[in-house]
Protein backbone atom coordinates (compact mmCIF):
# COMPACT_ATOMS: atom_id res chain seq x y z
CA UNK A 1 0.00 0.00 0.00
CA UNK A 2 0.95 3.61 -0.48
CA UNK A 3 2.44 6.08 1.96
CA UNK A 4 -0.64 8.20 2.12
CA UNK A 5 -3.42 5.05 2.57
CA UNK A 6 -0.78 3.98 5.02
CA UNK A 7 -0.86 7.36 6.88
CA UNK A 8 -4.66 7.41 6.72
CA UNK A 9 -5.97 4.33 8.01
CA UNK A 10 -3.40 4.59 10.67
CA UNK A 11 -5.18 8.14 11.40
CA UNK A 12 -8.79 6.65 11.38
CA UNK A 13 -7.96 3.60 13.58
CA UNK A 14 -6.31 6.05 16.05
CA UNK A 15 -8.75 8.39 16.18
CA UNK A 16 -11.28 5.39 16.92
CA UNK A 17 -9.11 4.81 20.12
CA UNK A 18 -8.55 8.55 20.54
CA UNK A 19 -12.23 8.91 20.74
CA UNK A 20 -12.50 6.06 23.17
CA UNK A 21 -9.28 7.52 25.49
CA UNK A 22 -7.60 4.84 24.66
CA UNK A 23 -5.09 6.78 22.98
CA UNK A 24 -4.17 10.78 23.09
CA UNK A 25 -3.67 12.97 20.09
CA UNK A 26 0.09 12.55 20.35
CA UNK A 27 -0.38 8.94 20.62
CA UNK A 28 -2.66 9.27 17.37
CA UNK A 29 0.19 11.05 15.57
CA UNK A 30 2.80 8.36 16.84
CA UNK A 31 0.90 5.60 15.61
CA UNK A 32 0.80 7.41 11.83
CA UNK A 33 4.44 7.57 12.05
CA UNK A 34 4.59 3.96 12.92
CA UNK A 35 2.91 2.77 10.08
CA UNK A 36 4.87 4.79 7.25
CA UNK A 37 8.33 4.09 9.14
CA UNK A 38 8.37 0.70 7.76
CA UNK A 39 8.36 1.63 4.20
CA UNK A 40 10.38 4.77 4.87
CA UNK A 41 13.11 2.89 6.38
CA UNK A 42 13.26 0.23 3.79
CA UNK A 43 13.95 3.36 1.73
CA UNK A 44 16.64 5.22 3.09
CA UNK A 45 19.48 3.16 1.33
CA UNK A 46 18.27 4.16 -1.17
CA UNK A 47 17.39 7.59 -0.40
CA UNK A 48 20.94 7.48 0.64
CA UNK A 49 22.66 6.47 -2.49
CA UNK A 50 20.95 9.42 -4.48
CA UNK A 51 22.56 12.10 -1.82
CA UNK A 52 26.13 10.65 -2.51
CA UNK A 53 25.31 10.36 -6.08
CA UNK A 54 25.74 6.87 -6.63
CA UNK A 55 21.73 6.71 -7.65
CA UNK A 56 20.26 9.65 -9.80
CA UNK A 57 16.76 11.00 -9.18
CA UNK A 58 15.09 9.02 -11.38
CA UNK A 59 15.99 5.68 -10.56
CA UNK A 60 14.70 6.43 -6.75
CA UNK A 61 11.83 7.55 -7.98
CA UNK A 62 11.43 4.11 -10.08
CA UNK A 63 12.44 2.25 -6.69
CA UNK A 64 9.82 4.25 -4.86
CA UNK A 65 6.78 4.04 -7.70
CA UNK A 66 8.09 1.09 -9.52
CA UNK A 67 5.59 -1.55 -10.98
CA UNK A 68 6.24 -5.39 -10.72
CA UNK A 69 9.25 -5.87 -12.93
CA UNK A 70 10.47 -2.15 -13.43
CA UNK A 71 12.15 -1.99 -10.13
CA UNK A 72 15.76 -0.33 -11.10
CA UNK A 73 18.74 -1.72 -11.34
CA UNK A 74 20.47 -1.07 -7.75
CA UNK A 75 23.97 -1.76 -6.46
CA UNK A 76 24.22 -4.73 -4.63
CA UNK A 77 24.75 -3.06 -1.18
CA UNK A 78 21.81 -0.61 -1.73
CA UNK A 79 19.50 -3.29 -3.05
CA UNK A 80 20.61 -5.85 -0.10
CA UNK A 81 20.30 -3.12 2.84
CA UNK A 82 17.05 -2.52 1.24
CA UNK A 83 15.61 -6.08 1.42
CA UNK A 84 16.70 -6.97 4.20
CA UNK A 85 14.89 -3.38 6.14
CA UNK A 86 12.03 -4.24 4.00
CA UNK A 87 12.12 -8.37 5.63
CA UNK A 88 12.48 -6.60 8.95
CA UNK A 89 10.32 -3.89 9.00
CA UNK A 90 7.21 -5.91 7.88
CA UNK A 91 7.92 -9.04 9.88
CA UNK A 92 5.19 -9.63 12.94
CA UNK A 93 8.11 -11.39 14.89
CA UNK A 94 10.30 -8.08 14.72
CA UNK A 95 7.48 -6.19 15.57
CA UNK A 96 5.79 -8.67 17.61
CA UNK A 97 9.94 -8.48 20.24
CA UNK A 98 9.69 -4.67 19.70
CA UNK A 99 5.86 -4.23 21.07
CA UNK A 100 7.44 -6.83 24.29
CA UNK A 101 10.40 -4.76 24.94
CA UNK A 102 8.52 -1.45 24.66
CA UNK A 103 5.27 -2.77 26.28
CA UNK A 104 7.31 -3.69 29.42
CA UNK A 105 9.13 -0.33 30.01
CA UNK A 106 6.32 1.77 29.29
CA UNK A 107 2.72 0.16 28.33
CA UNK A 108 1.64 3.33 27.04
CA UNK A 109 3.63 4.07 24.74
CA UNK A 110 3.01 0.61 23.15
CA UNK A 111 -0.29 1.54 21.89
CA UNK A 112 1.44 3.59 18.79
CA UNK A 113 3.14 0.44 17.64
CA UNK A 114 0.01 -0.28 16.47
CA UNK A 115 0.20 1.47 13.70
CA UNK A 116 3.33 -0.56 12.82
CA UNK A 117 1.11 -3.65 13.30
CA UNK A 118 -1.73 -1.99 11.20
CA UNK A 119 1.04 -1.27 7.77
CA UNK A 120 2.10 -5.23 8.22
CA UNK A 121 -1.76 -6.12 8.27
CA UNK A 122 -2.26 -4.05 5.60
CA UNK A 123 0.71 -4.93 3.13
CA UNK A 124 0.39 -8.41 3.39
CA UNK A 125 -2.73 -8.51 1.09
CA UNK A 126 -2.08 -5.68 -1.21
CA UNK A 127 1.58 -7.22 -2.12
CA UNK A 128 1.53 -9.71 -4.80
CA UNK A 129 4.24 -12.10 -5.34
CA UNK A 130 5.98 -9.93 -7.85
CA UNK A 131 5.78 -6.79 -5.76
CA UNK A 132 7.87 -6.93 -2.48
CA UNK A 133 5.67 -9.73 -0.98
CA UNK A 134 5.55 -9.66 2.40
CA UNK A 135 7.74 -11.92 4.72
CA UNK A 136 5.52 -11.85 7.79
CA UNK A 137 7.91 -14.32 9.47
CA UNK A 138 11.16 -13.37 8.91
CA UNK A 139 13.98 -14.14 9.76
CA UNK A 140 12.92 -17.48 9.84
CA UNK A 141 11.60 -17.32 6.26
CA UNK A 142 11.68 -15.19 3.45
CA UNK A 143 8.00 -16.34 1.91
CA UNK A 144 5.52 -14.07 1.73
CA UNK A 145 1.96 -14.05 0.69
CA UNK A 146 0.51 -13.57 -2.98
CA UNK A 147 -2.14 -10.88 -2.86
CA UNK A 148 -3.38 -7.93 -5.10
CA UNK A 149 -1.17 -5.28 -5.83
CA UNK A 150 -2.02 -1.99 -4.69
CA UNK A 151 -0.90 -0.18 -7.32
CA UNK A 152 -3.86 -1.73 -9.46
CA UNK A 153 -6.58 1.17 -10.71
CA UNK A 154 -9.16 -0.96 -9.52
CA UNK A 155 -7.58 -1.35 -5.87
CA UNK A 156 -6.76 2.24 -5.76
CA UNK A 157 -9.88 3.81 -6.41
CA UNK A 158 -11.56 0.94 -3.49
CA UNK A 159 -9.26 1.67 -1.44
CA UNK A 160 -9.35 5.46 -1.53
CA UNK A 161 -13.25 5.22 -1.85
CA UNK A 162 -13.02 3.14 1.53
CA UNK A 163 -11.15 5.85 2.92
CA UNK A 164 -13.40 8.90 1.93
CA UNK A 165 -16.01 6.57 3.34
CA UNK A 166 -14.42 5.96 6.61
CA UNK A 167 -13.37 9.90 6.63
CA UNK A 168 -16.96 10.35 6.01
CA UNK A 169 -18.02 8.29 9.28
CA UNK A 170 -15.61 9.76 11.41
CA UNK A 171 -16.33 13.22 10.77
CA UNK A 172 -20.43 12.50 11.58
CA UNK A 173 -19.84 10.59 14.30
CA UNK A 174 -17.59 13.53 15.88
CA UNK A 175 -19.22 14.35 19.21
CA UNK A 176 -21.94 11.51 18.98
CA UNK A 177 -19.91 8.96 20.90
CA UNK A 178 -19.00 11.23 24.01
CA UNK A 179 -15.72 12.49 22.66
CA UNK A 180 -14.51 15.98 22.51
CA UNK A 181 -13.73 17.34 19.20
CA UNK A 182 -10.36 18.39 21.27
Amino acid sequence: MDLLAHALWAWAGGEVLRRRRVMTRGGVQAGVAWAVAPDLLQMAPVAAGLLVGSLGGAEFVAYATADPGREPILSPLIAGVAHHLHCAMHSVVVVAVVTAIVAWGRRAWAWPLLGWWLHIALDVPTHSAEYYAVPVFYPFTYRGFDGVAWNTPGFMIANYGALVGVGAWLWWRRGRDGSSAE
